[in-house]
């Protein structure tokens, strides 16, 4: 578990490996949606293994966001079978070439 989201990024540039990747919209400094737009350009591989967790719903933002981005979108309060049900998926798929 990290606190940041820079902290997140630099873990994934170095190449640590995780299966899924949660991370709140609404982070200080730098957003979920920010990380994810980062990793989607940068690390795409990694795209697919994001949820991004918010209870935003109502903020312009946020929707847009949901609108436009293919990330997965949890909202709060969390549903467990929703997130065994995102969880399973991510695990189903092929380990990314990471070029590490």
């Amino acid at each position: 578990m990290v606190e940041t989201a820079a902290e997140a990024l630099e873990r994934l540039k170095g190449g640590e490996w995780f299966d899924a990747v949660f991370c709140d919209f609404d982070m200080p400094t730098m957003t979920g949606a920010d990380l994810y737009r980062i990793i989607e350009r940068t690390m795409p591989e990694w795209a697919e293994r994001f949820v991004l967790v918010t209870g935003e719903g109502h903020d312009a933002a946020a929707r847009e966001f949901k609108e436009t981005a293919k990330a997965r979108i949890l909202e709060k309060p969390l549903d467990i079978d929703q997130v065994r049900d995102v969880l399973a998926q991510m695990l189903a798929r092929k380990v990314p070439e990471t070029g590490s």
